[in-house]
């Protein structure tokens, strides 16, 4: 079982929904915290409810009391105080079950629409880096938070070791967001370096990839397989699922 922390996506692409969606089809089952409540269609985000801080600290803090996760996945937060709140709560939880697993898919602005934290709130999710122990940015994401310009996966690759080292924390980077026919990834570890390539897949369904991938990362990890092996089995899983086979 794992904890997906996360907002609500009205559009059922990404977010919990997307969440719950690839944990059932990997045969795990789900437990969510709802972080916020977002409107969303064809045009982006155009609204994004925060859930009340008690409220979301009793979601997450009944889950981990009750349900005791393998692994947690966080998503998107909505607002900066979430951010000193979750990171609390899953260092003390980590701190008595040690062994747990923390995924954090950065989630900062979407595509289109208005941004789920401002400048000030982006600045402060390094908080969330000292809770995780993988993190999933895109490359825009990765800039933000190393404070590095990435145009090119060895730019990405120089950015994800000072994070990783930095953090104690593997940096997982995908290729969708830069060129070329072959797509290439990387697991960056604080000691080590692991790149992937594979034939890139065209997609005309983009929405929820993120979610999708680093959910799949938490179920494989969760039952016990190694970082390297979870982000096989799971990027290429993202391919199957996010294909218009797959739908």
């Amino acid at each position: 079982m794992i904890l997906a922390i996360g907002a609500t996506d009205s559009s059922g692409g990404a977010g919990l929904a997307q969440d719950r969606r690839t944990a059932e089809r990997l045969d795990c089952t789900l437990r969510s915290a709802v972080t916020g409540i977002t409107v969303q269609g064809t045009t982006g985000v155009s609204a994004i409810s925060p859930a009340p801080p008690d409220i979301l600290q009793k979601q997450i803090e009944t889950h981990l009391t009750e349900d005791h996760p393998s692994a947690i996945k966080i998503g998107a937060l909505c607002e900066i105080s979430q951010i000193g709140l979750v990171r609390d709560i899953i260092c003390n939880w980590k701190a008595q079950n040690p062994g747990t697993e923390v995924i954090a898919d950065p989630v900062f602005r979407p595509t289109m629409g208005i941004p789920f934290l401002d400048g000030r709130a982006v600045e402060a999710y390094t908080g969330i880096l000292s809770a995780a122990d993988i993190i999933t940015p895109n490359r825009l994401e990765l800039e933000r938070l190393s404070g590095q310009a990435v145009s090119n996966m060895d730019e990405a690759e120089y950015a994800a070791k000072g994070l990783a080292k930095d953090y104690n924390l593997s940096v997982i980077i995908t290729g969708g967001h830069f060129c070329g026919e072959r797509l290439e990834e990387m697991v960056v570890s604080p000691q080590t370096v692991q790149r992937f390539e594979k034939d890139r897949i065209h997609l005309t369904k983009t929405h929820g990839t993120g979610c999708c991938l680093s959910t799949a990362l938490a179920v494989y990890i969760a039952k016990g397989k190694t970082l390297n092996e979870a982000f096989t089995l799971a990027t290429n899983f993202v391919s199957r699922m996010m294909s218009d086979v797959a739908f």
